[in-house]
């Protein structure tokens, strides 16, 4: 089996008015406009007294080469939602977290993993030949979750 590494673990969180659609689509937009392909998980909604509960997956997965795949898991925790209506437009209030999780998927295709001997080429040429590729791939993942969260954070700001 390839190999996975975690990369990169962030998550926020806000109390006050948004809109649910448009915080899943600030997401969706940003994975496509980086070049990601865009795939949603699971999507749970509950009804208390309190409001409504809902929990939304979106996975946004980038293959760089033959070698290397990217997936970054943002998770949407809404709780409490009530809908609201201001200056004749629908928003929602309650409490929102976003938790972000992006993960490298190396030799995904479990060619080196035949012999032991090409396992064993396999770290060495990670090691020291591949190395600064592989650093160079986790930066820009990194880079990439830091600026959806602060997409998000800079649309929930706007609102409030």
């Amino acid at each position: 089996m390839g190999e996975k590494e975690s990369i990169i673990k962030k998550s926020t969180s806000y109390e006050g008015i948004f809109k649910v659609k448009d915080l899943i689509n600030l997401a969706k937009d940003f994975g496509k406009d980086k070049g990601y392909g865009i795939e949603e998980g699971a999507h749970t909604e509950t009804l208390n007294k309190d409001g409504r509960n809902i929990n939304f997956e979106l996975f946004i997965k980038k293959t760089i080469n033959d070698y290397i795949k990217l997936k970054t898991k943002i998770a949407f925790e809404f709780t409490k939602v009530n809908d609201k209506v201001v200056e004749k437009k629908k928003y929602q209030t309650g409490k929102v977290t976003i938790s972000t999780d992006a993960v490298m998927e190396t030799d995904y295709e479990k060619r080196w993993e035949s012999k032991p001997t090409f396992w064993l080429l396999k770290h060495l040429f990670e090691k020291y030949v591949y190395d600064s590729f592989l650093t160079g791939i986790k930066k820009e993942a990194s880079s990439d979750v830091e600026n959806v969260l602060k997409n998000i954070k800079a649309y929930l700001n706007m609102l409030a």
